[in-house]
């Protein structure tokens, strides 16, 4: 043996005679060793080359026309040595169809191949395989000696790597009846018709530079792992071209899909998906209708933060550059703006909504991320932070009316104190007695007090405010105190209603009160009624978009 090939070829001489003898029964076609011919100059020294040309076994012919050869997937079953591989080259592919279960897993009664498969400039006249279990399986440069063929099925089949790359396919392929892929590649090919996942598990995908002429269907589907901590998932659909229908229907994607640059032609359906992981549609294209009714995009703005900074890192080490946050982020923001265009053309305005939501997330962290920031860039981004704490953007109701009640809430907390603090100052006992709607009461005691103490009640009276816009602040940063202080705030709500409704609008009697300006019940009235004002603006808003029904 060539010292050359060792790298290539590890087997003993009697090993290779008789893994010969053994392929020639599944194939009736005389198999060989890989020679030094066969074997590219330019990659010998490749690693990822070399691993695939290992211990390879060639079957193929010599001559231009192709010439037929049916594989015994029983037979090749049998043989368990999983160090060698086998190669099918210039040949018309047929499955034996009396695929019994020979040898294999006897609990599932599948049969297991334990060589890797790949098929060269090769015509197949039919696959439609079932309960098959193969290790790397790769149909590359598929050549055509026939116009009249069948669909390529797989059903409840079972693979570690699928490859269908840089051929032109004109049949219908099929993966049904939960197939399992760790690895499926398809990358550069065209698909005259129809490309069909069903019901299937696909751990890996990658769809990159495909052209689909017909319809296709990634539906009742999971992609990606059920637990990935560490981000090693592939769903990459970017640069296909969907030039008929695609559909997604009720498809689970637990890690992030990345479908930038897609075209879809027509109609683009993401009916019932659910995206674990934030979704990448930057710059993606949609030139039909895009359907997006019970999509469920299950992410957060820290979520959302998190796939963009590692997108940021993983671009960069790849392409050895430094290209700046800002910049994935204003990618993320792209999608989610074409995503909400698509979908008010279609007049789903309500749909539309959660995805300006997510496009004022990326732009918030885009803002966040610049490194020179304008007094413009700072309001901005202050501002889209504090709506998105408010209300999450008028998408979210339940946080809406939360913070509705904390603006009560808290006001009548600093009211309560206020009135102990002047009960400790003018020595009164009972404190509900000096609630100050009762004028009387003022009238007598609190204000000849402020007239007196001009300078302490000022400085009272700033402190209580910046108490208050304090406690505000807190419960709308932070979830703990937020959580704490919205019960309080729920127990003193329903107290003010039993007491005093009123109370809840002080700026009701603005015009009738006499009080003085610097008295602090008047003035936490003043700034609460504001606040209060502001905030339920923002909770009626909030209500009506998430009541909008589109025409």
């Amino acid at each position: 043996m060539d010292i050359e090939m060792n790298k290539f070829v590890t087997k003993t001489d009697n090993e290779i005679k008789d893994i010969i003898r053994r392929l020639n029964k599944v194939t009736k076609i005389s198999a060989r060793i890989i020679e030094s011919e066969d074997i590219c100059d330019f990659q010998a020294d490749n690693e990822e080359y070399i691993k695939k040309c290992k211990n390879l076994f060639i079957i193929d012919n010599n001559q231009d026309k192709l010439i037929e050869a049916n594989i015994n997937l029983s037979e090749l079953s049998t043989i368990t040595d999983s160090d060698f591989q086998i190669k099918f080259k210039g040949l018309i592919v047929s499955f034996d169809k009396n695929n019994e279960y020979i040898g294999g897993n006897p609990d599932n009664n599948k049969i297991i191949i334990h060589q890797n498969l790949y098929f060269d400039n090769c015509d197949f006249k039919a696959i439609e395989l079932k309960n098959i279990c193969f290790e790397i399986f790769e149909i590359n440069s598929y050549r055509y000696e026939s116009d009249q063929k069948k669909s390529i099925v797989f059903r409840a089949c079972e693979f570690k790597e699928l490859s269908l790359n840089n051929s032109i396919f004109s049949e219908n392929i099929k993966f049904k009846e939960e197939t399992k892929i760790k690895y499926l590649y398809a990358n550069s090919s065209k698909f005259k018709k129809y490309f069909f996942i069903q019901n299937c598990t696909i751990e890996n995908i990658s769809l990159l530079k495909n052209k689909f002429e017909n319809r296709c269907y990634f539906v009742d589907s999971k992609f990606g792992y059920e637990q990935d901590k560490d981000n090693k998932a592939e769903l990459n659909f970017s640069n296909a071209h969907f030039q008929d229908n695609a559909y997604f229907n009720n498809s689970h994607f637990k890690d992030s899909a990345d479908f930038h640059e897609c075209e879809f032609e027509k109609t683009a359906c993401f009916y019932g998906v659910k995206f674990d992981k934030v979704p990448n549609f930057s710059q993606a294209q949609f030139k039909g209708s895009l359907n997006a009714v019970n999509a469920n995009l299950n992410f957060d703005f820290e979520n959302l933060e998190n796939k963009i900074e590692q997108e940021h890192i993983k671009h960069n080490k790849k392409e050895n550059a430094n290209k700046p946050l800002a910049h994935f982020a204003n990618d993320f923001r792209d999608s989610f703006r074409i995503f909400k265009s698509t979908l008010i053309k279609d007049n789903n305005l309500l749909d539309a909504s959660n995805f300006h939501k997510y496009e004022l997330y990326s732009k918030e962290i885009e803002l966040d991320s610049k490194e020179t920031k304008t007094l413009r860039d700072k309001v901005d981004k202050l501002q889209l932070w504090f709506y998105r704490k408010l209300c999450d953007h008028h998408t979210d109701i339940l946080k809406s009316f939360h913070s509705l009640m904390l603006v009560i809430g808290l006001f009548g907390l600093m009211g309560f104190g206020v009135i102990a603090g002047f009960d400790y100052c003018l020595g009164y006992k009972p404190i509900l007695s000096h609630l100050y709607m009762v004028k009387e009461i003022y009238d007598a005691h609190i204000q000849s007090f402020i007239e007196t103490h001009t300078l302490c009640t000022f400085l009272f009276n700033i402190f209580i405010l910046g108490v208050y816009l304090l406690m505000l602040f807190i419960s709308i940063k932070w979830k703990i105190p937020r959580r704490f202080l919205i019960g309080v705030s729920y127990a003193i709500v329903i107290c003010i209603l039993l007491v005093s409704p009123k109370i809840l609008i002080p700026a009701m009697g603005i015009f009738t009160d006499k009080r003085a300006l610097l008295d602090p019940l008047s003035t936490l009235g003043g700034i609460y009624t504001i606040v209060f004002g502001f905030v339920l603006f923002s909770f009626i808003k909030t209500i009506r978009k998430n009541s909008i029904v589109p025409s």
